[in-house]
């Protein structure tokens, strides 16, 4: 019985400590491109962060991976700009254009608001892509501001949104249901007891 109760009890405590993820996911495509300041904008559809992309690299390499708010990457083609976050990264070749992809988890996460653009462009790579503007959210980007309508990266973006705390009328109510069920299971305890 105590059990029971001290399962309730860490349940409760648990549960506003769970963060919700979704994947943006753009995975189809056979070709390759390679371009100093190629990248992808994407639309977020949660407001969180960005914890990680997944890109599938045709090259092995080490460079760096900018992040910018907006869809246009720096804004001026050429130019690395002003970005929200870097950091370098080591591309591992994925062996083929229609299979593998390559984590890249963020050392600082990226603030991100549902329903805007924001873009991650490489410095220097070779990357699979889609032919066709399978991903309607975003465009494949060169030169770090340059739109190639109609393509896309290869890559998934992962957007992590916290969960909501508790407000105080939530934390009675969860209180008072944990109450009820410490009630009911001494009821069921005390009434074995006497038959």
């Amino acid at each position: 019985m105590k059990r029971i109760l001290a399962i309730l009890v860490l349940f409760a405590v648990w549960l506003p400590g769970l963060a919700f993820a979704q994947t943006i996911s753009q995975l189809a495509g056979t070709s390759q491109v390679t371009s100093g300041g190629i990248g992808q904008s994407f639309t977020a559809t949660r407001t969180g962060t960005l914890t990680q992309i997944q890109v599938r690299p045709r090259t092995s390499g080490t460079t760096t991976v900018r992040f910018y708010n907006g869809g246009l990457g720096s804004g001026t083609a050429s130019a690395i700009g002003t970005p929200v976050s870097s950091q370098a990264v080591t591309l591992i070749d994925t062996g083929n254009n229609l299979a593998g992809l390559q984590t890249i988890t963020l050392e600082t996460p990226l603030p991100i608001v549902a329903g805007n653009s924001y873009s991650f462009i490489f410095d220097n790579a070779n990357m699979a892509h889609a032919t066709s503007d399978v991903y309607g959210g975003g465009t494949l980007l060169f030169d770090f501001a340059t739109t190639f309508p109609g393509f896309d990266l290869i890559f998934t973006a992962t957007e992590v949104t916290p969960a909501p705390v508790p407000t105080l009328s939530e934390w009675a109510m969860i209180l008072f249901g944990l109450a009820l069920a410490g009630g009911a299971a001494l009821y069921i305890q005390r009434r074995q007891l006497i038959t």
